[in-house]
């Protein structure tokens, strides 16, 4: 369960944190970070249009360490001081390599790859 990992905070009704809580996020930092990025980042996700995608024969799909890849195609054409964008943005694409053959893909507005793919319609 998520909430026996995360380190405890504080809520409205706390007087605060503890220096045992503060030294228990300082030395397990990514409990708390992971606990927050899939309980904020999962509906989101899930909420997109997903495909997966083969590798072409032959080829495959790089992995790394940091395999997860958001892109806005349309992030050029926007101002400078507003190209950013994040799973909100509604031509937000996400590619995440499952191995080295297959990868998903998630995006809001479902059929913008070009090549053909089955959507899993939610």
């Amino acid at each position: 369960m998520v909430k026996e990992l995360t380190p405890r905070l504080p809520s409205s009704d706390d007087d605060g944190m503890t220096i045992k809580d503060l030294q228990s996020i300082v030395n397990s930092p990514q409990k708390l970070l992971f606990s927050t990025i899939v309980s904020t980042e999962s509906p989101i996700l899930n909420g997109m249009g997903i495909a997966v995608l083969d590798a072409p024969e032959g080829s495959s799909f790089i992995t790394s360490d940091t395999p997860v890849v958001w892109v806005d195609p349309t992030a050029h054409a926007r101002a400078p001081g507003v190209r950013h964008f994040g799973l909100g943005s509604r031509s937000v694409e996400v590619t995440m390599p499952i191995s080295p053959k297959q990868s998903v893909f998630f995006a809001h507005q479902v059929g913008t790859v070009r090549s053909p793919v089955n959507w899993w319609k939610k």
